[in-house]
């Protein structure tokens, strides 16, 4: 609202009259009535336009009647999305939740499969076991007949045989390297043509998931 200003000269009182003859009393007092009452109704009207002139400045000011509100204006366009702010701090790491049920259990089928080498060769002349007696390699032939190149090596998921006549022997007599079969010191003599197998079995597994 616009400042109301005050004419000064509208609303001040005028100076008090001269005094006049006594015979005229009575006018002169109507007339001082009516000049007070001017006064006390300007002085009212300029009180009031001073106190909405301050409430029209200040308008936190407790308003010192109640006025009519008016009606609502139109809706203004709505204004440009803000800047974002920044991300606030982090919370506090929350309880851990509840274990849930276990799933299916999926048991592989396991499968065992072995795989069996020989070798044979034949004794070329008598072997005495008092000695350290080694056989080469090249000196066997495998199932298929063909010569051996090398004696092939187990790892730790299988094992030899040796049959010397037919007839199993103990593990703790022989050992096997890729270039030959060793046999121990243990007395006693291997004829001349006296017929050497060589066994050896190794395991694989095959394991096959189950939907």
């Amino acid at each position: 609202m616009a400042r109301v200003v005050i004419h000064k000269k509208t609303c001040a009182p005028k100076k008090p009259p001269r005094r006049i003859k006594r015979r005229k009393k009575r006018v002169v007092t109507k007339k001082k009535s009516r000049r007070k009452a001017r006064h006390k109704a300007c002085t009212r009207f300029t009180s009031a336009l001073r106190q909405h002139n301050r409430e029209t400045a200040n308008p936190s000011a407790p308003p010192t009647w109640e006025s009519i509100q008016g009606a609502p204006g139109e809706q203004g366009i709505q204004g440009l999305q803000g800047i974002q702010g920044l991300p606030g701090e982090r919370g506090p790491q929350g309880l851990q939740g509840i274990q849930g049920p276990p799933g299916p259990v999926n048991i592989p089928e396991v499968t065992i499969i072995p795989a069996v080498s020989r070798y044979f060769t034949i004794a070329g002349s008598d072997l005495d076991l008092d000695n350290l007696q080694i056989i080469p390699a090249n000196q066997f032939t495998d199932d298929n007949g063909k010569p051996a190149t090398g004696l092939m090596s187990l790892g730790p998921n299988g094992y030899f045989n040796v049959y010397i006549n037919g007839m199993l022997q103990e593990g703790g007599l022989f050992d096997v390297t890729p270039d030959s079969l060793v046999i121990l010191p243990a007395g006693g003599v291997i004829y001349q043509g006296s017929p050497i197998i060589l066994e050896m079995v190794r395991f694989s597994v095959q394991i096959t998931s189950i939907a």
